[in-house]
């Protein structure tokens, strides 16, 4: 596909508020470089953030990160894949040499937050028919027949999941608290049940989201919109206990990461994996009395590969994670708009092959 009057369409990140659905040119391939026809791109919560606060993500950036596809051209250079592949695409830019990446830090790397696809204009993410990946030896993974594309769209998500779990001082049949069952707090569930914790207590005020944590593996779920005080009292009765070694804020909101403390036992820890870009007040002494740490995570180092091997084996398994499936044309209404309003979505994938 070098012909460079062929025209896809790509959703723009205009302004605040604001998606303009275009057509512009399908870019050129490098010989180092490899075009994607885009099957699916999920709609992250960071994406909502951007769009509604404009944070994070600048405006005339084409937003989209949890993306999977078909090689539709690789660069002449290019050995490791071939047209037709599937495919994942992992949107850090890593560069390779930085002291971060040397020590396999991958989501530290001094320059992969400024070329992340997906968060830069210039560096167009996947909410568009084809995507360009200048390093794909570093940011492409082949998809097993044994993982479904839509499954393999929720990988991203999935790998901070996983990062957090295992950043964590989580072990085998320990108690965990897990504040919120987005998409993230349904996977870090997962993973706790996967590697056989002992107790899972979620907190989660939305009745859809408690079931599927039950149905993720959560032991109780606990309705924060009791109280502050009645919620600490029901957690720590379902632990039996003075408090749990490890709790993961996953919920991204003020009052999560000021309650996350009083769930942890003396000497506990605390996960922060939600993203809150709030003031919160807090009293360190607080911490400091109940010797609490406060560890927060970044994304990923290297986790898609693991995913994928979960994903594949069936030790993870997404049905239940996919609220709804779109159309490019319908994103900004039925993805962004609808998300921001309604609490009860976990994850929406928008397909390209979809037409309205």
């Amino acid at each position: 596909m070098s012909d460079n009057n062929l025209k896809m369409r790509s959703l723009l990140f205009r302004k605040t508020g604001e998606m303009v659905l275009r057509k512009i040119t399908v870019p050129s391939v490098g010989v180092n470089e490899v075009l994607i026809r885009v099957k699916y791109c999920g709609i992250c919560g960071t994406d909502v953030h951007a769009f509604r606060n404009g944070l994070l993500i600048p405006e005339n950036t084409v937003m989209g990160h949890e993306i999977t596809g078909v090689i539709e051209t690789a660069g002449r250079n290019v050995r490791k894949y071939k047209k037709g592949e599937r495919v994942i695409i992992n949107p850090l830019a890593r560069c390779g040499e930085c002291y971060w990446c040397r020590r396999k830090e991958y989501s530290l790397c001094e320059t992969a937050a400024s070329q992340e696809i997906g968060f830069h204009p210039g560096y167009d993410g996947g909410l568009a028919d084809f995507i360009l990946v200048r390093h794909p030896d570093s940011m492409i993974m082949k998809i097993p027949d044994s993982v479904p594309m839509e499954a393999a769209a929720l990988i991203e998500p999935l790998a901070t999941s996983l990062h957090a779990v295992k950043k964590s001082r989580f072990k085998k049949n320990g108690t965990a608290v897990v504040i919120g069952a987005g998409m993230i707090g349904l996977g870090v569930i997962s993973f706790l049940k996967m590697m056989k914790a002992g107790r899972i207590i979620t907190v989660e005020p939305c009745r859809v989201k408690a079931e599927l944590a039950l149905r993720s593996g959560a032991d109780a779920v606990i309705d924060p919109s009791l109280g502050r005080k009645e919620t600490l009292e029901d957690v720590l009765k379902e632990m039996e206990s003075p408090g749990a070694p490890v709790v993961f804020e996953c919920a991204g909101v003020a009052s999560a990461f000021r309650d996350a403390p009083e769930y942890a036992v003396k000497g506990g820890q605390v996960i922060l994996a939600g993203f809150c870009e709030q003031e919160v007040g807090v009293r360190p002494i607080d911490w400091i009395l109940r010797e609490i740490e406060v560890k927060a995570i970044l994304g990923y180092y290297d986790e898609f590969s693991e995913v994928m091997k979960y994903l594949g084996n069936g030790k993870i398994r997404t049905e239940n994670f996919i609220t709804d499936i779109i159309s490019l044309e319908m994103a900004e209404k039925n993805g962004f708009h609808r998300i921001a309003k309604d609490n009860s979505i976990v994850k929406i994938l928008v397909d390209m092959e979809l037409q309205d």
